[in-house]
Formats: C-alpha cells, sequence, structure tokens
C-alpha cells in the first residue's frame, strides 16, 4: 500500500524560512548586478522581509500546535498572520504616502495577534516545572500581552497620524501632545518590553536547568494500547504516561500505577 506523503507544519516552515533567506540572498546580489533598479529591488526585498517574518511567526505557532497548545489560538495565529501579510505586501505594492500611516494603524493589529501567538507558543513548550515557574511563565506571557496592546494603542490612537489623522485636524495644541504621547508610549513599552523579555529569558533558562515534578510515590507501567481520539476520533496505537494524538496533536496522558 502506497501511503501519501506528508510533512509537518512545522518542518514545512522551516524549509519555507531556508528558502526565503536563499531568496533575501539573491536578491542582494542582484542589486549589485543591477544598479539602475534599486527601487524594484527594495520593493522585492521588502516584500521577502515580510514573508520571511510571518513564516518565523507561523513555525513558532505551528510548533505548539503540534504539541497540544491551546490549538485555537495558535491556528487563529497562523491565519490572522496571513492576513496580516498579504496586507504589508499590498501596502509595499501600492504605496501611497498620503495614507501610509492608516495601512499600520490597520495591519499592526494583526500582526500584534501573530506575534503574541507566537511568543505565547514557544512559551508553552515546557512541561510544567513548579509552582513558582508556572506563576513566572503566566506573569510573562501577560506582560507580552500588555506590550502587544501598548503597541496597538500607542499606534492606533497616535495624535497626528492615528485615527485623528483621518478627520484632517491638526492644530500646534496637537503637535505638542505628540510630543509627550510618543515619550510616554516609547517609554512605556520600552519597560515592559524590557520586562518580558527578560521574564521569557528566565522561563526559558529555568526550563533548562530545572527538572518537572514527579510523582515518585507511584511506579507507572510503559505499555501500549489503543485509543479512539476524543477530539477528532481517530483510531490509533498510544503508549501510556504523556502521548499525543498524531491527527490532531491532542495530548493524553494514560498511567497505570
Amino acid at each position: 500500500m502506497v501511503y501519501p506523503i506528508s510533512m509537518k507544519l512545522s518542518k514545512l516552515c522551516l524549509w519555507a524560512i531556508a528558502g526565503t533567506v536563499v531568496l533575501i540572498i539573491g536578491t542582494y546580489v542582484l542589486a549589485i548586478l543591477l544598479p539602475f533598479y534599486q527601487f524594484e529591488v527594495r520593493q522585492f526585498v521588502i516584500a521577502e522581509i515580510y514573508i520571511l517574518f510571518y513564516l518565523c511567526a507561523a513555525f513558532g505557532c505551528a510548533v505548539a500546535l503540534e504539541k497540544g497548545r491551546l490549538p485555537r489560538l495558535m491556528r487563529s495565529g497562523i491565519a490572522v498572520g496571513a492576513i496580516a501579510l498579504v496586507g504589508w505586501i499590498a501596502e509595499n505594492i501600492y504605496n501611497d504616502y498620503s495614507v501610509e500611516w492608516v495601512w499600520y494603524t490597520i495591519l499592526i493589529w494583526p500582526t500584534n495577534w501573530a506575534s503574541l501567538m507566537m511568543i505565547v507558543g514557544l512559551l508553552l513548550l515546557p512541561e510544567p516545572r513548579a509552582k513558582w515557574w508556572m506563576q513566572l511563565r503566566r506573569i510573562t506571557i501577560g506582560l507580552f500581552a500588555l506590550l502587544a496592546a501598548i503597541i496597538c494603542y500607542a499606534i492606533t490612537f497616535h495624535p497626528r497620524e492615528g485615527l485623528l489623522a483621518l478627520t484632517g485636524i491638526y492644530d500646534s495644541e496637537m503637535w505638542l501632545l505628540t510630543g509627550g504621547y510618543e515619550e510616554i508610549a516609547s517609554k512605556l513599552g520600552y519597560v515592559i518590553g524590557l520586562l518580558a523579555c527578560g521574564g521569557a529569558l528566565f522561563v526559558w533558562l529555568a526550563a533548562a536547568f530545572i527538572k518537572p515534578k514527579q510523582d515518585m510515590e507511584s511506579i507507572i507501567e510503559i505499555t501500549e494500547y489503543w485509543l479512539s481520539c476524543p477530539r477528532c476520533g481517530l483510531q490509533q496505537q498510544a503508549m501510556t504516561g504523556l502521548d499525543k494524538c498524531d491527527q490532531c496533536s491532542l495530548q493524553i496522558r494514560v498511567q497505570l500505577a
């Protein structure tokens, strides 16, 4: 019997990332060989960078999805990121400087959502280590969510180039307000971003050195059994302990003590 060739989404993203990097390098070489087409080459490079950023976000979501971590949110990150990618490429092709900030105001929301889902998925990959570690992970995820909200709010409600710019109202008082607004938003984003990145670094380092707590009072027998997945209904063979569905990646733990 011939089985269809399948590839995990994470591996597909890795191959696509490698191909996009090769394309970016090739485009730069083309820019050197064709110096008279700098504008066209620049557009290609920007589009390729957008694609590379999306593929990295999709890869993070795909890894978490295959591990059974918040599958609905991870799928939303991949789908919403694809919408943002199409928007950024369209903005690059049909660049209109009169409505450039409107593009940013609209596209920053799906872009931040995809980025946030990638970070959340990667933070959820390690197994639970300790209570304090789990609390630190929750706080770190909350800080990243707050940072994404600050970025979206700062761009959407910018006094000069946010939603107020659509009204055409911009006077000297708003000019003075712009400086203070940008200073507060940048400082707040810097502090929250620094705390979030520090928390993520500590979470991943602790996950590498702290072993997960195990119940030593029970002796677990490792054996095979047949499973009907409660989510997708796939009949499959599994192992006692922590296992996952081959089709939908639902995590299942069965222990025979």
